[in-house]
């Protein structure tokens, strides 16, 4: 979240206004929602993140210089049409800033799309083993990274130690054959839960029934190793799948080496209002699962 949070006030001044979507990560969600405000920057929400929804916000709020996407989306796995947008906020004279933890540089690389800005939480997949807090900001704008991102992040103070720095850098030594095993393994996982009883429905870009399967196809090298899915039995189902966890670790985290799952109705987004997370499409009996490399 320090990444995050340096990055998006490096990006926007008071009384200017970022264009995001709604289903996000809720810390990211609740920094957009509870803190900007007090630096005066104000969050317009999208619902249906598509590209003429960001072409029409951008039309109302003419103050707006940043739009803020996650691709795959936290938890919904959500996609957003990078390039579409990047040519919408640039013809507006604003930026794009991509979350891209969930998909990694080995599935998708937002900068080549058109994206201003790419974030990455090192914790998860490039570190790769659960060790690390960290985070990432790339961008194609050197003189903004040296001059209003470093001078923030000096006085905000995010910095990585140099002990985290290490691990996450001995981590990427591997992190190409982690991401293999990640795809491969999700895949399989995710036709395996297309097919259960008590599952309603897989969201995964991979398959076929992801509503933008073909849009992955486009802007995703492979589709990653996380999978949601919705149990018919709704916020019960979810507990109690959650209760009788024995394969996988129950954590909050992905892109670990071990299989993390969670219910980000129960867990991660427990302080949205229910009627913000519904209305987001974190539903109460969604299911987050990522799939390691056992």
């Amino acid at each position: 979240m320090a990444a995050v949070a340096t990055a998006i006030l490096a990006c926007v001044k008071s009384g200017q206004t970022v264009i995001a979507q709604e289903a996000l990560y809720g810390a990211t969600y609740t920094f957009l929602k509870t803190v900007a405000p007090k630096y005066g920057v104000k969050t317009v929400w999208l619902t249906d993140p598509s590209v003429e929804n960001w072409e029409a916000a951008f039309k109302q709020h003419p103050e707006a210089a940043l739009a803020y996407a996650e691709s795959p989306a936290n938890p919904t796995m959500a996609l957003v049409d990078l390039a579409g947008v990047a040519e919408v906020s640039h013809r507006h004279n604003a930026w794009l800033m991509v979350d891209n933890t969930f998909a990694s540089p080995y599935c998708q690389r937002p900068l080549t799309l058109g994206a201003d800005v790419s974030l990455h939480s090192t914790t998860k997949y490039l570190s790769g083993h659960g060790l690390v807090i960290g985070g990432a900001v790339i961008s194609r704008h050197v003189d903004w990274v040296h001059k209003d991102l470093y001078g923030l992040l000096k006085v905000l103070g995010g910095s990585e130690s140099p002990f985290d720095a290490w691990l996450a850098n001995i981590g990427l030594k591997t992190f190409e054959l982690r991401m293999q095993r990640h795809c491969e393994s999700a895949m399989t996982v995710a036709r395996y839960l297309e097919s259960h009883a008590k599952v309603a429905r897989v969201y995964y870009p991979g398959l076929e029934s992801h509503p933008d399967h073909a849009l992955a196809r486009r802007q995703m090298h492979d589709y990653g190793g996380m999978i949601a899915f919705e149990l018919k039995g709704g916020m019960a189902a979810g507990e109690a799948l959650m209760n009788r966890v024995q394969t996988c670790t129950l954590a909050v985290s992905l892109g670990n080496v071990d299989s993390l799952i969670q219910h980000p109705a129960s867990m991660t987004h427990s302080a949205v209002p229910r009627e913000e997370r519904l209305s987001a499409g974190i539903t109460d009996g969604l299911v987050r699962l990522s799939v390691g490399i056992e």
